[in-house]
């Protein structure tokens, strides 16, 4: 019997110490890194108790669904080219996508293609305008509710992937409603670089350079903004639609951003571009940083094999032309293509600092947003009132504690004793199990 109860307070004593040395790293008491690191890294705080950022984000449906109809756009092209079908199509406006078929004898055979090859679409149409027929394509309700499902749950992926590799220790990332994401980082220490990191898109594509087309893009565009069709602060796709009559139908304009050698200054030109994408972020397998001989950070790029192939095709068949690299819009570098690239790597040069370089490659490496997200609230709490918060927390708990101690031992004498060390050692194992779980500790 006296064996049994040794062995009880003997196993009482170990856990307990057990426990202690899990939960010590929660406490300023100078213990070597190696301990936190491979033992224990004590309890992490919450965003109410160690500061951080509190952001909800609202993903942009209509921008997931414009993607979606505009990377149907070169295949249904494709395919009307391949019929032989006297067709146009148009570009996306307002999640539809307009058709138009010259030709109204061949009805019969445009309608097969699009139910036999794009069963996604809804076919609104036609109606006759200048002896052709006009269709309006737009995505069927199911294939919307289904791709809505998709970016949300594609986006929640990516931003987890994105704050992992940034280093935020224990972040909430969870969905809210049918279109938001809530995301807590506790102890960010700059929220501006976290915010950049998180709301950019990271879309990656490789586009031709159209260089037999001669036109004064600058000229044109100062014309424009004379004649009013541009106001200050357009947007590139104003900027098409504003030119859209003075460049070829295939063709598109960007800004290319690029730092210039003898001043060192960003410059900003027009370049026209090929509408049709060759190679998109998806092929990408890593990314890292590397310095350039201007003693500047830039992003290597490694493609995974189908990238590699298809970027060895691509560079193999337009020797001496220019590949534009985009990213987000923006024209990063033009390159001349001198000769057919096989080792499977593209290069992301511009006006970046090493952190921004950095950023960049973390979100390259977890992959582009299905859309566009928007901050609708930025709330951030400052490590000061965390430290308030956690010295109101640590007096009240012990003023609590004493006055349950005290309480017992005036009601129960002895037996308060013994509930007293129970309730101390409860609490002890509480925290060093929390500890030993890596759980985030706040306030109620």
């Amino acid at each position: 019997m006296l064996r049994a109860v040794r062995l009880k307070f003997l196993f009482l004593f170990i856990l307990t110490v057990v426990a202690i040395l899990f939960v010590l790293p929660s406490f300023p008491v100078g213990l070597p890194d190696w301990w936190q690191k491979h033992v224990s890294r004590g309890l992490n705080l919450g965003l109410d108790l160690k500061g951080g950022m509190h952001l909800v984000l609202e993903v942009d449906m209509d921008s997931a669904i414009s993607n979606a109809l505009n990377r149907t756009v070169p295949e249904l092209k494709d395919m009307v080219e391949k019929k032989g079908l006297a067709a146009k199509v148009g570009d996306v406006s307002k999640e539809t996508l307009p058709l138009t078929l010259l030709n109204a004898d061949e009805q019969s055979p445009l309608q097969n293609l699009l139910k036999e090859e794009f069963p996604h679409l809804e076919v609104q149409g036609p109606r006759r305008q200048d002896g052709a027929l006009l269709y309006t394509l737009s995505l069927k309700p199911d294939e919307l509710k289904r791709l809505r499902e998709q970016t949300l749950n594609q986006s929640l992926e990516v931003l987890r992937n994105r704050i992992d590799q940034f280093g935020v220790t224990e972040p909430v990332i969870v969905r809210q409603g049918a279109t938001q994401i809530v995301v807590q980082l506790p102890g960010i220490q700059d929220p501006q670089r976290a915010l950049d990191l998180i709301g950019k898109t990271a879309q990656l594509e490789f586009k031709l350079v159209d260089d037999q087309t001669s036109l004064n893009l600058t000229e044109l565009i100062e014309q424009a903004t004379k004649q009013g069709k541009l106001k200050p602060g357009y947007t590139r796709e104003e900027l098409n639609q504003a030119l859209a009559d003075k460049i070829p139908p295939d063709d598109e304009i960007y800004i290319e951003k690029s730092i210039d050698r003898e001043s060192g200054r960003l410059t900003s030109k027009p370049l026209l571009l090929k509408k049709k994408i060759l190679l998109t972020g998806d092929a990408i397998k890593s990314a890292a940083v590397r310095i350039g001989d201007s003693n500047l950070p830039y992003v290597s790029v490694d493609f995974n094999r189908r990238g590699a192939a298809e970027f060895a095709r691509i560079t193999g068949e337009n020797v001496k032309r220019r590949m534009a690299i985009i990213l987000d819009g923006v024209v990063r570098s033009a390159p001349v293509i001198q000769e057919r690239i096989g080792g499977g790597k593209a290069q992301i040069t511009g006006s970046y600092t090493p952190e921004e370089a950095h950023d960049l490659a973390i979100v390259l490496r977890a992959g582009a947003l299905p859309a566009t997200v928007k901050i609708v609230q930025n709330i951030t709490v400052g490590p000061t009132l965390g430290a308030v918060s956690i010295h109101k927390g640590w007096v009240s708990g012990l003023l609590g504690t004493l006055l349950v101690v005290v309480f017992m031992l005036f009601y129960y004498r002895f037996s308060g004793v013994v509930a007293n060390y129970a309730l101390i050692l409860n609490v002890i194992m509480l925290l060093g199990a929390l500890s030993l779980l890596n759980a985030t500790l706040t306030l109620p």
